[in-house]
């Protein structure tokens, strides 16, 4: 994972030891959470998994979590495990 300059930039592998330090960040800014994952070739439930719970953190504190432009893959992968919805990708997906 890397840092834009407006959002964290998810791996083209993405794994749970890749988006676990997302929870530092998100409790080190007082922002909203913006995540890039446009270049998301496969991701794994866990991951996926973590990213929720990272939203719902970023929910407690009053802070605003966005995936922007989730690839093909990232959306294909949180229908598969039903999380497209509960981490806000409907809308992205033109669903």
């Amino acid at each position: 994972m890397s840092t834009a300059p407006d959002a964290l930039v998810l791996d083209a592998t993405c794994r749970i030891a890749g988006v676990a330090s997302l929870k530092e960040a998100c409790d080190a800014s007082a922002s909203d959470l913006t995540i890039d994952a446009s270049g998301v070739e496969s991701v794994d439930a866990a991951a996926l998994q973590c990213l929720l719970a990272v939203r719902r953190q970023c929910e407690a504190m009053s802070r605003g979590f966005t995936i922007a432009t989730p690839s093909e893959a990232f959306l294909g992968a949180a229908r598969t495990v039903g999380l497209d919805e509960t981490l806000g990708l409907c809308a992205t997906a033109g669903e």
